[in-house]
C-alpha cells in the first residue's frame, strides 16, 4: 500500500512541475549547480553557508544556534561517521553503541532509552530518517558528503516531530553533469589490544548527457575491530550463585561489526531553473555483540546480543524556481528491519518437581517499518525585505515489532516459546511556514508555525491471538518567534522562543494490567539569547548563546503500585538551562584553530514516581548530561618540496561527568538474595586525536591516531542484567590507522 502509494505521489509530483516548467519561462533564482560552485568559492574565504533554515545563508548571518561540520574537516578528522565528529559540537551527547546503534541528547534533552521517538531528529537531505527507537539511529557513512549541520534546540516549525532537542543534517555531494569523476579510499587500522579494522569507499560521477543528466553512485563496505574478550556462561537450575553459573567458552575480540552501504544518485537538469534529484541508499550492518564491558575492556553474559539491520531509503527532490519563489517538491519511502537477540536470566517459580519453573533463556525481537512521506514547500526570494515560507507535509507509515520469548531453549530440552506481535499504522499531517521581515536594514522579525495532525492504531497479538487494539489521535501546534539585530558589519544579537514535540504512543497490556493504555507526546519551550561576532577578513568567527528550556509532559517509564508493572506515562516535568560558546580563528594563512565549550544543568521539576524507589525527587539529574563540554582542533598545512602539503591536525574533546540512569542508586533483589544496583556514574574524561597527512594533485596518504592517551571513557549504562557487574558501554581503546586515496 504505502509503496504503490509513493510510486503514484512521485508521478504527480514530476508531472506537476513539468506543467510548471511548461507554462514559466521567467525564473530567475540561482540553480543548484550555481550555488555548488558559490559555496566552493565560498569555502576558499572560510564563508560557511548552510541551509538550515531551507535557503542558502552564512553561518554567521543565521540567528540561532548551529553548527557545521564541512567535508574539509571532516577528512582532517579522519571521520567516518557522526560518532567521530559529535565531540566537537557544543551541548551534544552522542552514545554509540554500535553500527545503527546510536542514542543523541542535545542541550540535555535526555531520553529514556525505553521511551519512543528519539528527541533530536535526522535528516539525508531533504529526508526525515529519524528512527523511532532511541538506540537505533542509522549510520550514514562520511565518504564523499558536503557537510554536517547541527541545529541546537527546538525545530518543530521546519522539520516537525522528533526535533525537541534540535535536528541534524547530513548534506550529501550531488552528481555533477559536467565532467566524469571519482574517488577512492582504502583504511586500515589497529586496536590497542584488540583486533584490526578496515574500510574502502569508492565514488564515480558519471554525465551520462552532458550539462542535462548525471549519475553519481558511493559504496563502501567497513570492518569494525572488536576489542573486548568475553566469559560466556551458562546458568544451572536450582542453584544460586556463584556456583549457579558454569563457563562454557572464552572469547576475545568480540565486539566485530560489518557495515556495507550503497548510495545512488541521479540529477536531472532540463533548464537552469528546474532540478529533478533521484536518489537510493542502502545500508546493512551485522554486529556480532554490542559494546559492553562489566569490567574494563572484558565482560561475563550469557551469550552475545547479535543485532542485524537492514535500511532502504528512496528518495525524490523536484525544484522549480519561478522568477518570484521556488517550488520544492521532497518524497521519500523508506524499509527498515531490526533484529537483535538477547539473554535473559533464567528465574525460578518452583524447585521441584521440574516443571514448575519458569527459564526465560533469550528474546528475539525483530522490529520491522516501512514510511512514505511528501511535503510541498513554497519559498520566495531571498532578495526582498519579506520573505516567506510555506508547506505541507504528510506521512505515513506502518511497522510490527515481533517479539519471541524462548523458554528453555538449551536446558533441559523443555523448550517452548510464546510470540508477541505489535502492529502498528499510523499518518500525520502538518501545515507549517515561516515569514522574515526586515524592519530596518539592521533589525529582523521571524516569525512561523507548524500546525499537526497525528493518529494511530495499534493492535496486540499473542500466540496469533488479538488481546487488544489500541488508537490515539492528537493535534497540536508548535510556534517560534525570533527576534535579530545587527549591532555593526561584524556582529549580530538574537533572541528566540521556539517549540518541539515528540510523538505519543501506546502502553501495550495497558487495559489488561490497569495502567494507562497510551502516552501522549511531550513538548519543549525555548528561550534563548545570542551574539555572533565574524570579521570581515573571516579570520575570527564566535558564537556565544545562552538558553532555557521547558520540558512538558515528560515521557518516561514509571511504576504502577498495584500491580508492579512500568508504563510509560506523562506525569512528570523538567528542564535545562545552560550556553554555548564556538569559535574559529584563523591568525594566518594555513592555520586555523577551533574550539567549544558548553554548560548544562537538566534535571526534573517534579517528582517522578519510581521503579525501584518510591519517589526520584525534583531536583535529579537527567541521565547521560554532563554538565560540561568542551573541545579543540588545530590544523597547519605546511607546502612542501615538489608541490605536496603537509596537512596536521590535532584535536582535544572531553565531558564532565554524568549519570546514566535517573532513577541513581534504586535496588533490587533477586529470588536468590543477590542486590543489585541500578545506574553508575559514568566518570569525566579527555579524548585526544591526532592525523598527519601528504597529498600531491590526486593522491593522499594520513596517518591518524584515535584516543592518543588511550582514555576508556564510560559513555552509557543501560543497566539490563547488572548481575555479572554494570554493563557500562565503553569508547574504543587508542586506534592507529592509514589511509590512502585517490580522486580523478
Amino acid at each position: 500500500m504505502i509503496s504503490s502509494k509513493f510510486h503514484s505521489m512521485a508521478g504527480v509530483s514530476i508531472a506537476a512541475c513539468a506543467v510548471l516548467l511548461a507554462t514559466t519561462s521567467t525564473a530567475q533564482a540561482k540553480t543548484e549547480n550555481e550555488a555548488s560552485d558559490s559555496t566552493k568559492d565560498n569555502a576558499s574565504s572560510k564563508v560557511v553557508i548552510v541551509t538550515a533554515n531551507r535557503r542558502e545563508q552564512a553561518i554567521s548571518d543565521l540567528p540561532q544556534a548551529i553548527s557545521a561540520v564541512s567535508s574539509d574537516t571532516i577528512e582532517k578528522l579522519s571521520a567516518s561517521g557522526i560518532q567521530d565528529i559529535a565531540g566537537y559540537v557544543p551541548s551534544l551527547d552522542l552514545q554509540y553503541f554500535g553500527p545503527n546503534q546510536t542514542r543523541v541528547t542535545v542541550r540535555g534533552i535526555s531520553p529514556d532509552e525505553q521511551t519512543g521517538t528519539s528527541t533530536v531528529s535526522f535528516y539525508i537531505d531533504e529526508v526525515a530518517i529519524t528512527s523511532p527507537s532511541q538506540t537505533g539511529q542509522p549510520d550514514v557513512p562520511f565518504f564523499d558528503i558536503e557537510r554536517v549541520e547541527f541545529l541546537r534546540g527546538p525545530q518543530g516549525t521546519l522539520y516537525g516531530e522528533g526535533a525537541m532537542g534540535g535536528t541534524i543534517r547530513i548534506i550529501t555531494a550531488k552528481p555533477d553533469s559536467t565532467k566524469i569523476g571519482g574517488g577512492l579510499q582504502l583504511t586500515g587500522s589497529s586496536v590497542k589490544d584488540g583486533d584490526n579494522g578496515y574500510s574502502v569507499d569508492g565514488m564515480i560521477n558519471l554525465p551520462l548527457v552532458e550539462d542535462l543528466l548525471a549519475l553519481r553512485v558511493v559504496a563502501g563496505h567497513k570492518r569494525e575491530a572488536g576489542w573486548i574478550d568475553q566469559t560466556t556462561v551458562t546458568p544451572t537450575i536450582f542453584t544460586a550463585p556463584p556456583e549457579r553459573y558454569v563457563v562454557a567458552s572464552v572469547d576475545e575480540d568480540v565486539n566485530t561489526s560489518e557495515t556495507t552501504n550503497v548510495r545512488a544518485q541521479l540529477r536531472f537538469t532540463p533548464t537552469t531553473d528546474f532540478t529533478v534529484d533521484l536518489a537510493y541508499t542502502h545500508n546493512e550492518s551485522d554486529v556480532r555483540t554490542v559494546n559492553i564491558a562489566s569490567d574494563g575492556d572484558s565482560h561475563v553474559d550469557l551469550s552475545f546480543r547479535p543485532v542485524k539491520d537492514n535500511y532502504d531509503l528512496f528518495a525524490g527532490t523536484i525544484s522549480y524556481d519561478f522568477w518570484w519563489a521556488k517550488l520544492v517538491s521532497a518524497t521519500s519511502y523508506t524499509e527498515r528491519t531490526n533484529k537483535r537477540t538477547d539473554p535473559q536470566e533464567p528465574f525460578l517459580v518452583a524447585t521441584a518437581p521440574e516443571t514448575d519453573y519458569v527459564d526465560l533463556y533469550s528474546v528475539e525481537q525483530t522490529t520491522k517499518s516501512q514510511v512514505f512521506t511528501q511535503e510541498l514547500r513554497v519559498l520566495s526570494d531571498d532578495d526582498q525585505a519579506f520573505r516567506w515560507t510555506a508547506g505541507l507535509f504528510y506521512r505515513e507509515g506502518e511497522g510490527d515489532q515481533d517479539i519471541y520469548q524462548i523458554y528453555g531453549a538449551s536446558l533441559y530440552d523443555l523448550t517452548s516459546v510464546t510470540n508477541y506481535l505489535y502492529e502498528s499504522e499510523y499518518s500525520s499531517y502538518a501545515v507549517f511556514g515561516e515569514v522574515e521581515y526586515d524592519l530596518t536594514e539592521a533589525l529582523t522579525v521571524i516569525l512561523g508555525g507548524r500546525w499537526f495532525q497525528e493518529e494511530e492504531t495499534g493492535p496486540t497479538y499473542i500466540d496469533g491471538d488479538l488481546l487488544e487494539t489500541l488508537d490515539r489521535d492528537t493535534t497540536d501546534f508548535t510556534p517560534r518567534a525570533t527576534i535579530s539585530y545587527d549591532i555593526s558589519p561584524a556582529v549580530m544579537a538574537y533572541a528566540t522562543y521556539s517549540e518541539g514535540y515528540r510523538s505519543g504512543g501506546f502502553n501495550r497490556f495497558g487495559s489488561t494490567l490497569g495502567t494507562a493504555t497510551s502516552y501522549r507526546p511531550d513538548k519543549t519551550q525555548n528561550y534563548e539569547a545570542g551574539i555572533k561576532v565574524n570579521t570581515a577578513d573571516n579570520s575570527v568567527n564566535f558564537a556565544l548563546t545562552a538558553f532555557y528550556t521547558d520540558w512538558a509532559d515528560l515521557q518516561f517509564i514509571q511504576l504502577d503500585p498495584e500491580t508492579s508493572f512500568t508504563f510509560v506515562g506523562n506525569a512528570n516535568q523538567a528542564s535545562s538551562r545552560g550556553f554555548e560558546a564556538e569559535m574559529v580563528y584563523s591568525p594566518f594563512r594555513n592555520f586555523q584553530l577551533s574550539g567549544s565549550f558548553s554548560y548544562t544543568d537538566a534535571h526534573l521539576d517534579s517528582d517522578v514516581v519510581g521503579n525501584l524507589t518510591a519517589t526520584i525527587e525534583a531536583g535529579t539529574r537527567l541521565p547521560a548530561v554532563p554538565r560540561y563540554r568542551y573541545s579543540m582542533v588545530a590544523n597547519y598545512d605546511v607546502q612542501l618540496p615538489a608541490d605536496w602539503l603537509l596537512s596536521l591536525t590535532a584535536s582535544v574533546n572531553g565531558a564532565g561527568e554524568s549519570d546514566s540512569k535517573l532513577e541513581m542508586g534504586g535496588t533490587y533483589t533477586n529470588i536468590y538474595g543477590n542486590v543489585f544496583t541500578i545506574g553508575s556514574t559514568l566518570p569525566a574524561y579527555n579524548i585526544g586525536s591526532f592525523r598527519a597527512g601528504v597529498s600531491k594533485g590526486p593522491y593522499t596518504a594520513a596517518l591518524f591516531v584515535r584516543n592518543v592517551w588511550n582514555e576508556r571513557a564510560q559513555i552509557g549504562n543501560d543497566n539490563f542484567l547488572p548481575i555479572f557487574g554494570q554493563p557500562i558501554y565503553r569508547n574504543p581503546p587508542r586506534t592507529v590507522g592509514l589511509e590512502l586515496g585517490v580522486q580523478f
